[in-house]
């Protein structure tokens, strides 16, 4: 299994993926994602919101290594990014 760093960097290439905190809950209501990664420092109240939609959606939440920091570097922006979701394969053929 790929590690967290890899599987973001695939699924930012390949354009599958919502980036921040406001995308990321959206299309978890709207069942289209299929794993969430979450940064070492993100916020408590948000940790909680992100991982409450999750549960109740059966996603898998992934604890990212590093800082938001570090995500960005991976996703390749130019800004700190707190929470990444990949869509899932499903969303992919649609």
């Amino acid at each position: 299994m790929k590690d967290a760093k890899s599987s973001i960097a695939s699924a930012v290439k390949s354009g599958r993926v919502f980036i921040g905190i406001k995308s990321t809950i959206k299309a978890m209501v709207a069942g289209k994602v299929s794993a969430v990664f979450i940064s070492s420092d993100c916020p408590r109240r948000i940790r909680s919101r992100i991982e409450g939609y999750a549960q109740a959606k059966s996603i898998p939440i992934n604890d990212f290594p590093g800082n938001s920091r570090d995500m960005s570097t991976v996703c390749r922006k130019p800004f700190n990014i707190t929470v990444i979701s990949v869509v899932g394969e499903d969303e992919d053929k649609a």
